[in-house]
């Protein structure tokens, strides 16, 4: 029987709204993945999530990211709360990685194009491969990827980005000498504070955190030193573990960087900051 209804018409429009819509996601930096990853980590600790051993310890680059995002679909043993506080930051990394796929497909297909260019192919020969299919299409492809590329494989920054990371460096130069005190008395007083942690999971992670920030401390402020300090603050705080110490240095460093940790974690949240 042959039907009635008319075949629907493509709605062209809506495909250039739902490109346009895609092309308004922010784009995630390698801190921004670092961070989401912390975080994630932190709230599984606080969960006392039993397979945490599995979870990478540090996070610099795309394959620490796969295996953090591999490790939460694997391992689901904490409340559905904390699986569901994660998922913004879950998501963030799935982001990331699909970014980092599409950049590495760009420069591929810049490649070819350069060689395109070099041995002075027809652009017939290769361009339709890409969705290219006239001469003024190469070129005009050529051009736009080689401007993207241009700082070394990274997109340039929007004014937002760069407004950002302005603040972040003034507030790092600001309060660069409260962060180093703080690190020194976390080194100096290690075994003192990791005893005043009775669960061995969090004391293991605070000597880890102390470490870190001892490694981080440097003459110039840097995101990685706040960072680590913001952790250790966090497995402390000042109405946990430290309000036990019996040493007042211990006590106002903490109560200082539970300060500069809330300041860093309000400044170096970037939801709603790009565009």
């Amino acid at each position: 029987m042959t039907s009635l209804r008319q075949p629907r018409t493509p709605d062209r429009g809506r495909g250039r709204v739902r490109r346009r819509l895609t092309e308004l996601v922010p784009a995630v930096s390698d801190s921004d993945a670092q961070c989401a990853a912390d975080r994630i980590r932190r709230l599984r600790s606080t969960a006392h999530d039993p397979d945490l051993d599995y979870y990478p310890r540090t996070v610099v680059d795309e394959d620490d990211v796969t295996t953090v995002v591999h490790y939460l679909h694997q391992h689901r043993r904490v409340p559905d709360e904390v699986r569901r506080a994660e998922l913004p930051d879950r998501a963030l990394l799935v982001r990331y990685l699909r970014q980092q796929a599409d950049q590495a497909l760009q420069r591929h297909e810049l490649a070819v194009l350069d060689t395109g260019h070099e041995v002075h192919a027809l652009p017939s020969l290769f361009g339709r491969w890409l969705g290219l299919w006239s001469r003024q299409a190469v070129w005009n492809r050529r051009k736009l990827l080689t401007t993207r590329w241009r700082r070394g494989g990274e997109h340039p920054p929007t004014a937002a980005e760069t407004e950002h990371a302005g603040r972040v460096d003034r507030w790092l130069v600001e309060h660069h000498p409260q962060l180093l005190r703080v690190a020194e008395v976390l080194v100096d007083h290690r075994e003192h504070l990791a005893a005043l942690v009775d669960d061995e999971q969090q004391r293991r992670l605070l000597i880890e955190a102390i470490d870190g920030a001892g490694e981080a401390m440097t003459s110039r402020p840097t995101r990685t030193s706040a960072g680590t300090v913001a952790y250790a603050m966090f497995l402390l705080r000042e109405d946990g573990p430290a309000a036990s110490s019996p040493d007042p240095i211990v006590r106002e460093a903490v109560a200082i960087g539970t300060r500069l940790r809330a300041g860093f974690n309000t400044l170096t949240d970037t939801s709603g900051t790009r565009g």
